[in-house]
């Protein structure tokens, strides 16, 4: 969680937004480095929420969940519908130390996800831990149209 006393390295997914000049992209693997020499948290927000690979359906790369948290990410932000193919939710995951206090801050109670979009996440999710997410996720249907 990051508070009046605690840094971060946030990186944020350009989906919505395109930074166009004499830019650069520091590969995930050094915030990593960056954030743990520093002893400070490394949020990754994807966007997406991407679980399965998009190269294997003829789409650019999009940075799977998988790939951030394999990488030392210490928070992963990404969203329940786009990529995922479930409900409209933000989804946290991460090292317990930084996921914990959400939980306790006071916007979570108006925040929270209602019993239907959770109910709604968890039949989506159980797709993908059956390994028939491509077959069974609307999204992933579409995206695989010829």
């Amino acid at each position: 969680m990051v508070t009046k006393d605690v840094a971060a390295i946030v990186r944020a997914h350009s989906s919505n937004f395109r930074t166009v000049g004499f830019t650069a992209e520091v590969p995930l693997s050094e915030l990593v480095e960056l954030a743990n020499w520093k002893n400070i948290p490394l949020i990754d927000d994807l966007g997406s929420g991407a679980l399965l690979d998009t190269a294997q359906y003829g789409l650019a790369h999009e940075p799977t969940v998988q790939e951030s948290v394999a990488a030392g990410a210490h928070v992963v932000c990404f969203s329940g519908d786009k990529l995922l193919g479930g409900p409209q939710a933000g989804i946290v995951v991460g090292k317990t130390q930084y996921v914990e206090p959400l939980k306790r801050h006071p916007l979570a109670r108006a925040l929270r996800i209602d019993k239907l979009d959770l109910a709604a996440l968890s039949a989506t999710l159980v797709h993908y831990l059956k390994g028939e997410a491509a077959q069974k996720t609307p999204v992933w249907r579409m995206i695989s149209m010829p």
